[in-house]
């Protein structure tokens, strides 16, 4: 049979026996015995068809395999860190980017990698970055300082790097000698050494960086691998070990990803072992999940799925964004839209960096009192904006959330608007809330704040939300100047406002579900976006 007509086979054999929204079909409601007779099937089909490659590649070192392919559900638009969007550009790029410091496991955060050490000035404004000796890049040339501070005065030079709120402090970048790069700040950052450790961070060299763009389709840089073909269109990446790798060289030789943007057959690829790793599968697929495949969660300490509010008409209100905070049910989103993998989220920051978080029980009869006097007194209607096709988690949350507003008199009609116009979509206005899957990048508390609880931060200004909560922003600037022991203390202070101001409404936690038929020590993901592979 050729290629094309076994994936053909296989597509007809693989019908979806749970849909991704979690409707149940009469398929399900006739039990099990149909899936299981299908998928036995599906596995006489795939032993036909001719060079249909299984993902068994001879073990290597201790039985770690060879090779890992990744079925993902999101397109991979760019390799340029300044430009990506999507988790899987993320874990793609955390793969093939070197930079300063480690991402690691997380309690390496800011630990040297290319750099031997990385040191703070006695008045905090100035961190100096001195080089290991013989870096080379995964093409063989070498890593001078050259190329470290080509590399971020391209942050600083392009207007979507220079506007992250990471980079908002750092003033200059230079060096003062062969293999030493010195970080100049207008105001010290207690997290700078993080920062340093993140995607946008990455060093290229700067002859590739004169290339412009066209050096992303397929960059060089000093990560754990290299990028042997990049297919946007197609989406198929390839990846190989980089063999000038500076640190423990990689028992995973290769790691394909392959877009897969269905997640039941995400999941069928994984049970016929056409894939090692399928990435962020709807809670309602893990009873599917059996045999050589387990679940693999991954929860975002910095995430949460929140709904986002624009100030600028009827949630300007503050008394209205304390009645849909009551409202909500947040007990229900999770258990009927997340199957309870996603556990409520009552504040901004994580339970762990703060104390004494309220868990807001829901209290319809409170939330129609506190609409007394505001344009929702009598009813009213909401537009929220709804994304199909970002991360499966915001159309059933938007959907119990609208249930949730009904019972207040608040009509939301939802206006669906695709990822690629998503942006463009908001600077036109006209809608009063969305939900969205923020989170960060690195779990501390300046940094997860100065994304998304700043007022001025990047989620407000390129949405175009219009918040306006100065005592907040005061708090955030605090917290991004104060050393790490004092971080707690503001942190609280800035918990406390959060709950007064409520500038968007935490629903649960943000967390992955995957299927993997690869034991934790040989893939996992830290904090969901960096893959660990031996």
């Amino acid at each position: 049979m050729p290629e094309s007509d076994c994936y053909r086979a296989l597509e007809l054999e693989m019908t979806n026996p749970v849909p991704t929204d979690g409707r149940p079909t009469a398929r399900r409601r006739r039990g099990r015995t149909a899936l299981i007779a299908g998928l036995l099937v599906t596995a006489v089909t795939v032993a036909g068809c001719a060079g249909l490659q299984k993902s068994t590649d001879g073990a290597g070192t201790g039985g770690v395999p060879t090779t890992v392919r990744v079925a993902y559900e999101a397109p991979i638009s760019t390799l340029d860190p300044l430009r990506s969007g999507s988790f899987a550009d993320q874990q793609v790029q955390y793969l093939i980017n070197g930079q300063l410091t480690k991402f690691g496991a997380g309690n390496d955060l800011g630990q040297p990698s290319l750099a031997q050490r990385v040191t703070e000035s006695a008045d905090r404004l100035t961190w100096t970055a001195v080089l290991r000796p013989d870096l080379v890049f995964s093409d063989g040339t070498p890593i001078t300082a050259e190329d470290v501070v080509a590399s971020f005065r391209r942050v600083l030079d392009d207007p979507a790097g220079s506007k992250l709120p990471e980079y908002t402090d750092l003033k200059n970048v230079t060096s003062p000698g062969p293999g030493t790069v010195t970080f100049t700040l207008s105001r010290p950052r207690a997290s700078f050494s993080g920062i340093l450790a993140q995607n946008s961070a990455t060093i290229y060299p700067a002859a590739g960086l004169r290339q412009g763009q066209a050096f992303f389709a397929k960059p060089v840089s000093a990560g754990r691998y290299q990028v042997d073909s990049a297919d946007f269109v197609a989406g198929h990446i390839v990846l190989s070990a980089n063999p000038h790798y500076p640190g423990t060289p990689q028992k995973v030789r290769r790691v394909e990803f392959t877009l897969v943007p269905d997640a039941a057959t995400r999941l069928a690829q994984l049970q016929n072992a056409e894939v090692d790793y399928a990435h962020n599968l709807p809670t309602n697929l893990i009873p599917q999940m059996r045999g050589a495949v387990h679940q693999q969660n991954s929860t975002f300490p910095g995430g949460m799925i929140p709904l986002f509010l624009n100030y600028a008409g009827i949630m300007g209100n503050t008394n209205v964004r304390q009645a849909i905070n009551l409202a909500v049910d947040r007990d229900q989103i999770s258990r009927a839209a997340l199957a309870g993998v996603m556990q409520p989220k009552y504040g901004f920051f994580p339970a762990d960096q703060v104390s004494g978080q309220p868990k807001t029980t829901r209290n319809v009869a409170e939330a129609k009192r506190l609409l007394n006097g505001t344009p929702c007194e009598h009813g009213c209607t909401v537009k929220f904006l709804l994304l199909p096709d970002f991360n499966w988690q915001i159309p059933p949350v938007t959907t119990v959330v609208q249930q949730n507003l009904k019972d207040i008199g608040i009509d939301v009609q939802l206006l669906t608007t695709p990822i690629s116009t998503f942006a463009k979509r908001t600077q036109q206005g006209g809608f009063d809330g969305f939900v969205l899957t923020p989170a960060s990048l690195i779990d501390r508390p300046d940094l997860v704040a100065a994304r998304q609880l700043d007022p001025a931060g990047s989620y407000n200004t390129s949405y175009h939300l219009n918040v306006a909560a100065p005592q907040l922003h005061d708090l955030v600037q605090q917290l991004e100047v104060a050393p790490a022991a004092q971080q707690p203390a503001i942190a609280q202070q800035a918990e406390q406002v959060f709950a007064r101001e409520l500038p968007f409404i935490p629903l649960t936690e943000l967390t992955f579900v995957s299927g993997s038929r690869l034991p934790a020590e040989q893939l996992s993901t830290t904090l969901g976006w960096y893959l660990n592979l031996p």
